[in-house]
């Protein structure tokens, strides 16, 4: 399972890490899209977000 700390409602699984990191971008997506479509704000990263690599 994984998940963005910085918005706990984007969490997404895969049977390995490189289908799971996929299916969180995919899960990230669609939230950025509902909230566009809401007209909802969308929040900014942290600079420096925990488990962040980079």
């Amino acid at each position: 399972m994984v998940r963005l700390a910085e918005i706990p409602e984007v969490v997404d699984d895969g049977v390995t890490r490189g289908e799971a990191e996929a299916a969180l971008r995919q899960c990230l997506s669609d939230y950025v899209a509902y909230r566009q479509g809401e007209g909802l704000e969308i929040p900014e990263p942290e600079a420096h977000a925990p488990g962040c690599r980079g």
